[in-house]
């Protein structure tokens, strides 16, 4: 007999798949790498537009909205590591600035049973 957990108990260790897929770095890394100075690099990040079209529980938007203002702490305050103050004020201005969601009522007749 193995001494396996009840399956109760165990959770999974990563949030789902898409929320934990780093697919919006390259995207980040190239807008960053195109800008040459902190107020292009703040302007570029600002100007992303990630949109989630089906957007359900959120998890996928406000991991983009983390991201992204992890990025735009850090340049508008050179640390790799923003104070969490500044991170607070980023994310206010990406959610604000750069987030899009579409969602149909169940009811719309647009394939929901």
């Amino acid at each position: 007999m193995s001494a396996r957990p009840p399956a109760a108990t165990t959770r999974p260790t990563r949030s789902c798949s898409a929320c934990s897929n780093p697919a919006l770095e390259p995207v980040v890394a190239e807008r960053l790498r195109k800008a040459k100075t902190p107020q292009a690099k703040e302007a570029a990040l600002l100007s992303l537009k990630v949109c989630d079209p089906a957007v359900g529980s959120g998890h996928f938007l406000i991991r983009a909205a983390h991201r992204i203002a992890h990025h735009l702490a850090s340049v508008r305050g050179g640390e790799e590591e923003p104070v969490p103050a500044a991170y607070r004020a980023a994310l206010r201005e990406v959610i604000s600035h750069c987030l899009y969601g579409v969602i149909f009522p169940r009811k719309s007749g647009l394939g929901f049973s």
